[in-house]
């Protein structure tokens, strides 16, 4: 394995560069709103907008795929910001809260069954 720098790998200098890509572009892009998400190892996927001043009727939240969408008007002008989500999570339970110009999105980890044992007939 060939160490660069402060990485261990390429892959890890790689998935640093392309994070810090997507935030300067999404910064390019509008300066409106920033889609903030916590994933942690165990437990539910936050994910949290910050919309001072914007009606809770000029924001949509969809879920199209693997994918949330959350979009907004404010001014006449729409934002849309986006962000993929892993297959560990139950999408069909998607909270969704607005308050204090403070959108709330949790989405559940899907339930996996613990250790099962299943008896198999053999013919």
């Amino acid at each position: 394995m060939t160490k660069i720098g402060l990485f261990n790998n390429i892959e890890d200098f790689n998935d640093i560069f392309n994070l810090i890509e997507e935030f300067s572009d999404d910064l390019k892009q509008d300066n409106k709103a920033s889609l903030k998400k916590y994933e942690e190892t165990n437990g539910p996927l936050k994910l949290r907008l910050n919309l001072p001043g914007i009606p809770k009727e000029n924001i949509s939240v969809k879920i199209i795929d693997k994918t949330i969408y959350v979009s907004f008007t404010d001014d006449g002008k729409t934002y849309n910001k986006s962000t993929i989500i892993n297959d560990k999570y139950e999408i069909k339970k998607t909270e969704v809260k607005y308050k204090d110009g403070r959108l709330n999105i949790e989405i559940p980890e899907k339930d996996v069954p613990k250790n099962e044992e299943i008896k198999i007939k053999i013919n």
